[in-house]
This record gives structure tokens, C-alpha cells and sequence, in this order.
């Protein structure tokens, strides 16, 4: 018997999450977020002195490769802060920057993941969307794989830290604890992205509290569904 994930009472668990461990994690999504900001404004600031078109597809290739990389190891500390809450343990800020170990497999979990999302749709696109019959079946389908997609693979970025799984092995134990909650899941991530969204209303603040708490919804759909396998 598959447990059955209650939408209201993670949204209203991981809003105390957040509260009770504003400190750490405001801070650690404020470094994540300058990390990355810093390193994108390095990619606008370098790619026009390349030489030659060459030169610049390189330059714009390397920075891609930087950003996510900076982005995967700090992501990764927060997954590790939220998953030591659902543990009953304190987050300190020290831990978003303990998961240098895991940003391989973290990494090509991510291309994996967002080459399903969005890599095979627009692949399909590319290939035999270039008749209206062709465009309506892979739009329509669209709709139904990225849901699912989404919400099946949703706790990988946990099990790659908390379980310190390979990229594909994480992948697939994601699939398998969130199977029969899949709407649900998706769901309850629709709903975080608009709490979220709202957060964002107010300025710097509002936009980490939204990372923050997106990070912790999927912390506790992983505890619920994963921890006690």
C-alpha cells in the first residue's frame, strides 16, 4: 500500500521549515544566488572579447559549463540543509558548501533530467513537428510528458545527496518512491511555485524565501515517500 502525500500538510510543514531555519537557508540561497549571478555577469562580461566566432562559442560553451557547475554545488548544499531538517537536525550555513563530492553525480542527474523535460520534446519538434498534424500530437503530448517527467523525477537531487546514489540510480529511485503520487506530486509543486511566485513580490528577500521553500516542499515529499524505504 502506497502512502498517499497530503498536499496542505507539507505546504504548511515546509512554510515552519522555513521559518524556524530562516537564518541558514536565507543565507545560503543568498550565496547560491550571488555565486551564480557572479558568474553570469563574468559570461556577458568576457564573450564579446573573444577573436573570432570560434573563439566565442568556446568562451560561451566554458562559462554554460562554470555557471551550472557553481549552480549544482550550492543547489546541492541547500538539498543537503533540507533534507538534515526533516531529520530533526539544525541546519548550519557551513553546509552549502559541503557537497563538492556530489556535484558529478548531481550534475549529470540534472542533464539526464532536463534532457527529458526539454531535450526530447523539442528533439520530436525538430524531427516531425513540421506538419500541423505532427506539431498538435507533440504539443499535446507535451502536456502530459512534462507533468509526468517532472514529478517522477522530483526527489533525485535528495537521493544523490541524502543517499549518495549515482546520477542514473537516483534517477530511477525517484521514479519509483513517487509513483501513485505522480499528480499529486505535481500538484503540490504547482502550488509551492506559486507561493513562491508570491514570495518573490518582495524584493531580494522574497525571492530567496521562495528558492528556499521549494527546496523544503520536496524535502518533505522525500521524507514522506523515501526516508522510510
Amino acid at each position: 500500500m502506497r502512502t498517499k502525500i497530503e498536499i496542505v500538510s507539507i505546504l504548511k510543514g515546509a512554510f515552519v521549515d522555513l521559518l524556524d531555519n530562516a537564518g541558514a537557508l536565507l543565507l545560503g540561497a543568498l550565496i547560491t544566488t550571488l555565486a551564480v549571478s557572479l558568474v553570469s555577469g563574468l559570461f556577458y562580461v568576457m564573450t564579446p572579447h573573444a577573436s573570432t566566432e570560434g573563439g566565442q562559442l568556446a568562451m560561451i560553451f566554458g562559462i554554460l559549463v562554470l555557471i551550472l557547475g557553481v549552480w549544482s554545488f550550492f543547489y546541492l548544499g541547500l538539498v543537503g540543509m533540507a533534507a538534515k531538517i526533516q531529520k530533526r537536525g539544525k541546519p548550519k550555513l557551513a553546509e552549502i558548501f559541503t557537497q563538492g563530492s556530489r556535484i558529478m553525480p548531481g550534475w549529470i542527474a540534472g542533464v539526464f533530467v532536463n534532457g527529458a523535460l526539454i531535450g526530447l520534446p523539442l528533439i520530436l519538434a525538430l524531427t516531425v513537428g513540421n506538419s500541423e498534424t505532427g506539431a498538435l500530437l507533440i504539443a499535446g503530448g507535451s502536456l502530459f510528458w512534462i507533468p509526468f517527467v517532472y514529478a517522477a523525477t522530483s526527489l533525485t537531487y535528495f537521493f544523490v545527496v541524502d543517499r549518495r546514489q549515482p546520477a542514473l540510480t537516483a534517477i530511477a529511485s525517484s521514479v519509483r518512491s513517487t509513483w501513485g503520487n505522480l499528480l499529486r506530486i505535481f500538484g503540490l509543486l504547482f502550488l509551492a511555485s506559486l507561493i513562491g511566485s508570491f514570495f518573490s513580490l518582495f524584493p531580494l528577500v522574497g525571492s530567496l524565501a521562495s528558492l528556499c521553500f521549494q527546496v523544503l516542499v520536496v524535502s518533505r515529499v522525500y521524507s514522506q515517500l523515501a526516508v522510510g524505504r
